[in-house]
């Protein structure tokens, strides 16, 4: 069924083996057998590594929900509204400009990974790794970034207004235009980090003090 082009290729069928009989249903579970005819000519080729998430496919899904490695993936511009995938490696991955909006990503391993111009309001990514991370122009607020480790990350630019980053690590980051004001740093480390232009005011700071 259906009008795509694979529809004259596939001669696949699916068998009913319980709950109809004669054309009726007993009222019992019904049950469906469609064998994957195909798989046979698939079974012994190398398969390349896919790094581009398919249109209309799970790809994107099956790895946030199987903690997959996607390391080098490329997903700039995806859309991972309330996405739920703790504990996805994507070391080197691209996220550019991705809306991570009030997603649940926490322990989320982004090494070196490009979040340029993402989106991240409300996203959770306590524990999360983003270390030499470039988060250049991220917009977010009240974004979840406790123990998280920074280091070494870009963040020119960024807005995490209003953010929790208790014991995150910014050391040797570059805050450079960063607004920050009214998230709280307590216990956050931001030795070495590069601060020109960036603002405070209202935060929490590491010490527990207030900034006007």
């Amino acid at each position: 069924f259906g009008s795509g082009g694979r529809m004259k290729i596939e001669r696949d069928h699916a068998r009913i083996t319980s709950g109809v009989l004669g054309g009726q249903t007993t009222g019992g579970p019904i049950a469906l057998v469609l064998q994957n005819l195909d798989h046979e000519k698939w079974r012994e080729r190398q398969i390349e590594p896919m790094t581009i998430p398919r249109p209309g496919h799970a790809d994107l899904t099956g790895a946030l929900l199987f903690e997959a490695d996607a390391s080098g993936a490329n997903f700039s511009g995806a859309r991972l509204v309330k996405a739920h995938g703790g504990g996805l490696r994507m070391v080197n991955g691209n996220l550019s400009g991705a809306d991570l909006s009030f997603a649940d990503l926490q322990d989320i391993r982004l090494n070196d990974a490009d979040l340029r111009g993402a989106k991240m309001e409300n996203a959770h990514l306590e524990r999360g790794r983003l270390n030499r991370a470039n988060l250049n122009g991220v917009k977010g607020y009240e974004v979840y970034l406790e123990h998280a480790e920074l280091r070494g990350a870009t963040l020119v630019g960024a807005t995490l207004k209003s953010s929790s980053l208790q014991h995150a690590d910014f050391a040797d980051t570059d805050l450079t235009d960063a607004d920050l004001s009214f998230s709280n740093l307590l216990s956050a480390n931001l030795g070495n980090s590069r601060q020109a232009g960036i603002v405070l005011s209202g935060a929490r700071m590491p010490d527990n003090s207030m900034r006007p």
